[in-house]
């Protein structure tokens, strides 16, 4: 009996046909996932949520029509005017973050409070469940009820993290734009006393063009104290509520076998069709699978041969 042996060029052939067969079977699970990736994203039907974005009363509108032509910082007040605290004009805003026990209890407490002073919420932004969910107000009210109103809403609280209280001094502004539109409906006043006495058509239209220029800056400055009186005479508070950590429950969150039953189920349809996947690819594959067996196979004939 022969003994068997290697030759160099039987090991070099084994060698490429080893390598040639990972190739294959690279390109194949290459493939694979591949497939079962954009199968699996193309499957995913996402559906974009918004939560608890309202807006309720009718003032909100007030204010958003004035924004136009409106300075983009309130000037400081001017010590050097003196001006009595009865026509001193401030805009007062406020920002109030705390903890509640329950939050649909102080939300419907605040909403009730809210519309009891007169005022309105202006939005609401209500997100997560449980022991994240968080809750921001945003609510409009008459600046004669601002200081009652923080000390009602701290009183829901178990907790008040922080509170924020501004006050901004817009009386010298006011005053300027109320000079500004008195000095413009005087000169409205005189240019139509002389378009009533003018008789030349270019003098007209001269004064026709003055006026048209003269009454765009009386809607402007009329426009702005509009937007003034309305953050004067209503202010602005944010509320911001979470959950404390009294009411947390110690049990954790609810255990619902209905829904972990479903979630097991669709998780056994995924594997199913995964596999079915894979038994397709297999099958497409199957010739090659079949060559690389069956040249495998000659070759270990072929050495035993040898």
């Amino acid at each position: 009996m022969t003994d068997k042996k290697f030759t160099p060029k039987n090991f070099t052939f084994i060698i490429t046909v080893a390598s040639l067969g990972l190739i294959l079977l690279s390109i194949l699970v290459f493939l694979y996932q591949a497939f079962v990736t954009d199968w699996s994203e193309s499957s995913v039907n996402p559906t974009d949520s918004v939560v608890g974005s309202t807006e309720e009363g009718s003032g909100e509108g007030v204010v958003a029509d004035y924004d136009k032509g409106m300075p983009d910082v309130l000037p400081a007040p001017d010590d050097s005017t003196a001006t009595s605290e009865k026509d001193q004009k401030v805009v007062k805003t406020g920002t109030l973050n705390i903890a509640v026990d329950d939050f649909d209890d102080v939300d419907a407490k605040v909403r009730s409070d809210v519309k009891k002073v007169g005022g309105f919420v202006a939005s609401t932004n209500d997100t997560g469940v449980e022991k994240d969910r968080t809750l921001v107000m945003t609510v409009k009210i008459p600046a004669s009820s601002f200081d009652g109103f923080i000390d009602k809403v701290k009183g829901y609280a178990s907790v008040v993290n922080s509170y924020t209280e501004s006050a901004t001094d817009v009386t010298k502004a006011y005053q300027d734009l109320q000079a500004r539109l008195k000095n413009e409906k005087s000169l409205e006043t005189a240019l139509v006393g002389i378009l009533d006495k003018a008789t030349k058509v270019s003098d007209i239209l001269e004064v026709q063009r003055q006026l048209s220029s003269v009454r765009q800056n009386i809607e402007v400055y009329e426009s702005q104290i509009k937007y003034y009186d309305s953050q004067i005479d209503m202010s602005t508070i944010t509320i911001s509520m979470s959950l404390s950590s009294e009411s947390l429950d110690v049990t954790g969150d609810e255990w619902q076998p209905g829904g972990i039953f479903r979630e097991a189920v669709k998780a056994l349809v995924a594997l199913g069709k995964d596999l079915g996947t894979l038994g397709i690819w297999m099958v497409v594959f199957s010739p090659v699978i079949l060559l690389l067996y069956l040249l495998a196979k000659w070759i270990v004939r072929k050495l035993k041969v040898s």
